[in-house]
């Protein structure tokens, strides 16, 4: 009886045992996966600003509110205010999103509508818009590639070449429809629908991170959508938790922002 009620208590032990170690298992596991689904829904990565996720009466858009942007110089989009793709695109014919300005506070204003880079960011293309007091006034496509691949972490290691330039005349304050057609021949960038510059596509134009930068100027982003040919690849029109990084979440504008924000909208009808 007593040898019998020994391995009883042994049987007993063992089970404890392994469910002790199946829990010291299964939690981080669980915790990992859990983290991994979490990061399977992000659409953007902070790089560089401050970004928040706002609602007026048409919805959510996300705006970054900084404005001051530094020469960190070690890629372009770190001396911006930059969100990114948290993924890199695996191919897009078409980029359409809408896009504000607003608030300009140091001069020249820029934006960028970024494609096809790469971390660490100092290989992209880019959409470029600069201004000064009255409104952006030059449009550019510009290329920055790395100048030695062996010393990727110093700064300074890479090299802007615009492509292309065109005169445009677009006013600070109000929202626009910015849209980047892209084919292996040609890169075609139009504005409320109007083409403001066309150009030769660069190599390695299709595929990659996208996103936006800007500096001296509040840049409000909304509804974007990517297309590969017929196929929507991405779409976001910011209402989710799709932001990985230091972001500001959802919140309804206050009432002085919500009054500034309809002065500035029954202005623009006027004009």
């Amino acid at each position: 009886m007593k040898k019998d009620y020994t391995m009883k208590h042994k049987g007993h032990f063992l089970i404890l045992g392994l469910f002790w170690v199946i829990t010291l298992i299964a939690g981080p596991l669980a915790n990992a996966l859990h983290s991994e689904e979490k990061e399977a829904v992000y659409k953007w990565l902070n790089i560089s600003g401050t970004w928040e996720v706002q609602k007026d009466d048409k919805g959510p858009f996300v705006i970054e509110t900084r404005v001051k942007a530094r020469d960190w110089n070690y890629n372009e989009l770190i001396n911006y205010n930059t969100l990114g793709t948290f993924y890199p695109l695996e191919g897009f014919t078409r980029i359409k999103l809408k896009a504000g300005f607003y608030k300009p506070q140091t001069y020249p204003v820029s934006v960028l509508f970024f494609f096809a880079a790469e971390k660490p960011y100092q290989k992209l293309h880019a959409f470029r818009l600069t201004g000064d007091e009255k409104g952006f006034n030059k449009a550019e496509l510009i290329s920055s590639r790395v100048i030695d691949p062996n010393k990727m972490n110093q700064k300074g290691n890479f090299a802007i070449k615009v492509l292309d330039s065109a005169p445009c005349s677009l006013e600070y304050n109000k929202d626009y429809t910015v849209e980047m057609r892209m084919n292996r021949k040609r890169v075609n960038i139009y504005v409320n629908n109007k083409k403001v510059l066309k150009s030769a596509a660069p190599e390695d134009s299709d595929k990659g991170i996208i996103g936006f930068s800007s500096r001296g100027a509040m840049m409000k982003i909304d509804d974007v959508t990517v297309w590969d040919g017929r196929k929507v690849v991405l779409k976001d029109d910011f209402s989710g938790d799709t932001i990985k990084g230091n972001v500001i979440k959802m919140r309804k504008m206050t009432k002085k922002e919500y009054e500034e924000w309809k002065k500035e909208q029954e202005k623009n009808k006027k004009k």
